[in-house]
């Protein structure tokens, strides 16, 4: 073989590995999987704030829209999980909404403290812009957006010694 073809050869391999290179470089590469428990927790963060949205474009109540709301994710929820469990509350401008769906004592600070154990939700007069969840010794504070309806929430998973906890804030 003369030198001439050896550097076409040379030449060749050269080219056929930049373009294997090219080529695995524009393959997507898959997102990591998320767990069931972040998809679920994932799932209320999204869906919640276009929920809050829809209910104030169409002049509906806005705390009773988001009451249904909720008790239809937890139905769901509880059928992909039924270890999943979420607390939440709400802020508008002129009440707050609080509902456990945990399956534990919630204890929510607000202008005075509020023991919640089951789905039963707690409308209050908004007094104030802060509220502390106590569950289980752990505290979470949650703040309200001024002139803003939101949605703030601690959602926790157990399975056997694995406990998936998830705090929601605007």
């Amino acid at each position: 073989m003369n030198k001439k073809s050896q550097l076409y050869i040379f030449t060749a391999i050269i080219l056929i590995v930049i373009a294997f290179g090219i080529a695995q470089s524009r393959i997507p590469k898959e997102a990591p999987k998320l767990s069931l428990f972040d998809q679920l927790y994932s799932n209320f963060a999204t869906e919640a704030p276009i929920m809050i949205n829809e209910a104030l474009q169409q002049q509906q109540n806005v705390t009773l829209a988001f009451v249904e709301y909720a008790q239809a994710f937890k139905s769901y929820a509880k059928t992909r999980d039924p270890q999943f469990g979420f607390s939440y509350v709400l802020f508008t401008d002129d009440e707050i909404l609080i509902q456990n769906f945990l399956g534990r004592s919630l204890i929510a600070q607000y202008d005075q403290a509020y023991t919640l154990q089951d789905s039963i939700p707690l409308i209050l007069p908004k007094k104030k812009d802060q509220i502390r969840f106590t569950i289980d010794g752990a505290s979470y504070d949650f703040q309200s957006i001024l002139h803003v309806a939101s949605v703030s929430g601690v959602f926790i998973s157990e399975k056997g010694n694995d406990i998936n906890v998830q705090v929601l804030r605007p």
